[in-house]
């Protein structure tokens, strides 16, 4: 399953775990801490201290009284000290989180950013580390992981890009805006010209229609997948798309997926902005320059970037949809 990026509060997150960045000694300090054991109440509170301390990286469980979660998973990360390597137990406080996870048989589970808040973590360097940690884990593992974010200040992008980004949008989405305005103000002046009848184009019969129909998506997406030489497994994670999803697509010749799912796959395959646009038409979609989430997707295409998962950061950076995680 896929992973994804939310702005929201953890204690609203509806999943089957949600992680808790505990003290080691559960002493309230955080603000992710405290808004869990508030909304837990006694029950929750007595669970928590009845397992004790726990030391830096570990990873303990309760229940979830008043929240929407089944589990909560008290991990206590580490309090950054730039004259200490303490990366590995950041990294620890997520390994050890997924594995308690995995033994719960949890299928989704909600993060925050571990450390990040008063335990201070450069907030840029803690979402490098999450991510590796999630992504690595989602190699060998089926789970729906979200990371639950507050705001934007942590997902940045190289200032050369971003500058691009936004000349791009500049030059090509909002003057493209602009001139759709001057021609459909055009249209309404010209309404008052009679139109005049041409011949009926000849139609064929359905039987021939139909044997014009190029190939359809899902046959495309597979040939493609075939000749990549990777296996669909690989794909539909590097798209990061949910393997029931990938199986209905297969299944099924004639389904539609949405665009957005389409674009991760596109990405995965690493496509040209030329191939990607045939993969979309055969489903019926487009790129369009006035539509800020393709304008992004197009740039990025042009710069042969990739990674679906940086791409899903720009995306966030702009409050557009995220790639895959459907």
């Amino acid at each position: 399953m896929p992973y994804t990026i939310v702005r929201n509060d953890i204690v609203n997150m509806e999943v089957d775990a949600i992680v808790n960045s505990a003290g080691t000694r559960l002493s309230r300090i955080g603000g992710v801490e405290r808004s869990i054991l508030d909304i837990g109440g006694p029950i929750l509170r007595k669970e928590q201290f009845e397992f004790g301390e726990l030391i830096v990286g570990q990873a303990k469980y309760t229940s979830a009284p008043n929240l929407y979660a089944k589990y909560v998973i008290h991990v206590s990360g580490p309090i950054y000290d730039e004259s200490t390597n303490n990366e590995i137990d950041l990294r620890n406080s997520y390994r050890n989180s997924l594995n308690l996870a995995v033994d719960l048989e949890v299928e989704s589970i909600a993060f925050p950013l571990i450390s990040s808040g008063s335990y201070g973590y450069p907030k840029k360097r803690a979402l490098v580390v999450a991510q590796e940690e999630i992504l690595r884990f989602l190699e060998y593992n089926e789970m729906m992981i979200y990371l639950v974010v507050f705001d934007k200040s942590s997902f940045t992008i190289s200032k050369d890009f971003q500058k691009e980004i936004r000349q791009y949008i500049r030059t090509d989405y909002v003057v493209k805006r602009r001139n759709e305005v001057k021609n459909i103000n055009a249209r309404r002046d010209q309404m008052h010209v009679p139109l005049q009848r041409s011949a009926s184009p000849k139609i064929g019969s359905l039987d021939e229609m139909v044997l014009d129909v190029e190939v359809g998506f899902t046959d495309t997406l597979l040939k493609l997948i075939d000749e990549s030489g990777q296996t669909d497994a690989k794909v539909y994670k590097k798209a990061n798309i949910d393997r029931k999803l990938f199986s209905k697509i297969r299944n099924n010749r004639y389904y539609r997926p949405s665009k957005n799912t389409i674009l991760a796959f596109a990405i995965a395959l690493e496509l040209t902005l030329n191939q990607t646009n045939d993969l979309l038409s055969r489903a019926g979609y487009i790129l369009s320059k006035s539509i800020m989430f393709d304008v992004i997707i197009i740039e990025c295409l042009i710069k042969n970037i990739h990674n679906i998962h940086y791409i899903n950061n720009i995306l966030f950076v702009y409050d557009q949809e995220l790639l895959g995680s459907q």
